[in-house]
């Protein structure tokens, strides 16, 4: 284990029954002395030989690739009076004399390491968080006039940051281009002197779309467009937000994020939107800001700045409570002191919810309608047509393959649907490793929903996260749409090539779609497949 001082273990989380042999690392989980954010940490190892670490600052293990199982150990990092920043003469660990120390480092990192993506990503942040430090003591002093160091940093932790977002690298950790991407966006659109808000929206759209299930781009984004009086943008934003799956960061994540920040600025959104066009704000909207205010007053939002409720929002609210409750002929209910409980209950609200697939609420008994308004909602739908040169322009070269029922029926067995729908032999499909895991769930949703029992399904692929993926899909599908599955599913963790060597067994169906464009042994591969073919089989490719 590689501790550090500052960190307050939490004693409950930790078993030594977490620890086996099946993985070099052992994840855990350590939340920063900010209050604001968690990170992931790769430091207790399982032991080897000749360990070493790289670089003078922020170090890392030199042990390559290496495999990792998360576990629920927890520490708190926590400032000691009397550790070595202070010894130093650092004052504490966020002081502008401990960046001035780390950029002395990082400058030896540079001579020793040349064009490095690590090297390149710390010097971009400390050269920032130098800056923003001398600028944090000047508002405290009340001065506004900019040093000419604070300009030279700050340009500085542009530059670097600018290559780590676009350079190309022999190594890569996403985790940082994303990262600097959201921090060009945040210095163009709140540092004194740098403020440039198209630059702000271009660096921060960037980073929207080089990952979407991490909010923190997004939600600055809204936050500038409605700077800028643009509410619809904001809005539009905002609901991109509202119906994407979040995903944790694998570095660095804002714990408070989807819980505090996300439902503060939605609800800010709603009523700037009011303000400008009260028609555009129903009576169901209303109950759904009053429950996104309940998510605001979790404990762990009790550190956040309270949401502001404008008194004209609080006039259409009484006046849209005013008007359902006349035409329910009943007593008006007091919004402002409605339950969390009683929201969630409210069946137009989740009919409301369901059918914008907005996925934001803290109803936990809701979430499998919505988990099966989206997640599992390729069981209700077939694939579009085997059309490659439509998917490659309109699923961003997503090649989604063939395996419809119905179109295989009609195209390939001139409508004779006994070939596939045998009363006795099994309908047998193979998924050769190059495939997307929504069509192994929209086969087996199409077969399930015809009530044809006799299907198996083999799927062969050498990435055992993808089938990870496929199982709990499934296993959590089924259990939302209560479907008692007769499927026969077989994991093969393997390469193809390895697969077709040692398979005995013929298929009725092969799906190779998208094998032609992304394989790169791929006449190898069809040579192979067809000999595991029926003879009355299909190869879709």
């Amino acid at each position: 284990l590689i501790a550090d001082p500052d960190w307050r273990p939490d004693i409950a989380t930790m078993k030594k029954s977490h620890l086996d042999l099946s993985a070099d690392v052992f994840r855990f989980l350590s939340y920063d002395r900010n209050n604001i954010t968690t990170r992931r940490m790769d430091w207790l190892l399982k032991h080897k030989a000749g360990l070493k670490m790289r670089y003078h600052l922020h170090e890392v293990l030199d042990i390559g690739y290496y495999t990792v199982k998360n576990i629920p150990w927890v520490v708190h990092e926590i400032e000691k009076a009397g550790s070595w920043h202070a010894t130093v003469g650092h004052g504490h660990s966020m002081s502008v004399k401990r960046y001035e120390f780390d950029l002395t480092l990082l400058q030896k990192d540079l001579v020793v390491y040349g064009h490095d993506p690590h090297t390149h990503y710390y010097l971009g942040i400390t050269h920032h968080a130098w800056a923003e430090g001398v600028i944090q003591t000047l508002q405290t002093q009340q001065s506004t006039q900019i040093p000419p160091e604070v300009t030279t940093n700050v340009n500085e932790a542009i530059r670097y940051l600018s290559l780590r977002a676009l350079a190309t690298y022999e190594e890569e950790f996403v985790e940082e281009r994303w990262s600097v991407m959201y921090m060009l966006g945040i210095i163009y659109a709140t540092f004194p002197g740098k403020v440039d808000n198209t630059l702000a929206v271009y660096w921060l759209g960037m980073c929207r779309d080089y990952n979407k299930q991490q909010s923190e781009c997004s939600l600055a984004l809204v936050r500038i467009y409605l700077s800028l009086g643009e509410v619809e943008m904001a809005w539009k934003e905002c609901e991109s937000i509202l119906k994407t799956q979040q995903k944790d960061r694998e570095m660095l994540n804002h714990f408070k994020l989807t819980q505090c920040d996300v439902p503060a600025v939605v609800v800010d959104v709603i009523q700037t939107r009011a303000k400008l066009d009260p028609s555009t704000v129903t009576f169901t909207d209303i109950k759904w800001v009053l429950l996104l205010l309940h998510m605001t007053r979790q404990q762990v939002c009790a550190s956040s700045a309270p949401i502001k409720i404008q008194p004209e929002f609080y006039v259409l609210m009484d006046k849209l409570n005013t008007e359902e409750a006349s035409r329910k002929g009943e007593r008006k209910p007091d919004l402002q002191k409605i339950s969390q409980s009683t929201l969630c209950e409210d069946a137009n609200l989740r009919m409301y919810l369901v059918a914008r697939k907005y996925l934001l609420h803290p109803c936990a008994d809701f979430s499998n309608a919505l988990m099966y308004s989206n997640t599992c909602e390729v069981f209700r739908n077939d694939m579009p047509p085997a059309y490659e040169e439509l998917h490659a322009t309109s699923f961003a070269k997503t090649f989604v393959g063939a395996v419809m029922v119905a179109d295989i029926v009609h195209h390939v067995f001139a409508g004779d649907a006994q070939q596939i729908f045998s009363a006795t032999d099994k309908y047998k499909v193979l998924f050769a490793e190059y495939f997307q895991p929504t069509m192994v769930l929209s086969l087996i949703g199409s077969m399930e929903r015809l009530g044809y029992k006799n299907l198996q399904v083999t799927v062969v692929t050498p990435d055992n996260a993808l089938i990870d993926q496929i199982k709990s899909q499934l296993q959590l599908c089924h259990g939302i749409m209560n479907i008692q599955s007769d499927v026969n599913i077989i994991y093969i963790n393997s390469p193809l090539e390895d697969f077709i060597e040692v398979n005995t067994k013929l298929f009725d169906l092969i799906e190779y779609n998208g094998g032609l464009s992304i394989s790169g042994e791929s006449n190898s591969h069809l040579i192979g497949l067809r000999k595991i073919l029926r003879g009355s089989g299909v190869l879709c490719i």
